[in-house]
């Protein structure tokens, strides 16, 4: 995918694009279905701010951790699905990482 636009594709189509950061790389794995995005420049409130973005647009959180890695920074992981489509996303010292599937 290239490399600084949000991709326009089956998989991204069906979720909202986050308001910050710039996209460092992605692809597609066609055998097993799913989109990977990985963002940098953003912060850790704008992260969470993009889950009550999905949230908003009718997504629901399965699963959420939190952790403190060496009293540095704070890595999150959240999982949130709508209909088909799941949406796995962990954020670490403003590096956001995105998974995304469809057809479940």
């Amino acid at each position: 995918l290239d490399v600084g636009e949000w991709p326009q594709n089956e998989y991204t189509d069906n979720i909202p694009q986050p308001e910050s950061g710039t996209l460092l790389r992605g692809w597609i794995d066609p055998a097993k279905e799913f989109c990977y995005l990985e963002l940098s420049d953003i912060a850790q409130t704008e992260s969470e701010q993009y889950v009550e973005s999905l949230k908003k647009a009718g997504f629901s959180e399965v699963e959420k951790v939190s952790e403190e890695v060496n009293n540095n920074y704070v890595s999150v992981g959240t999982l949130l699905t709508c209909d088909d489509t799941s949406v796995s996303i962990s954020y670490i010292d403003d590096l956001f990482c995105m998974y995304i599937k469809n057809g479940q």
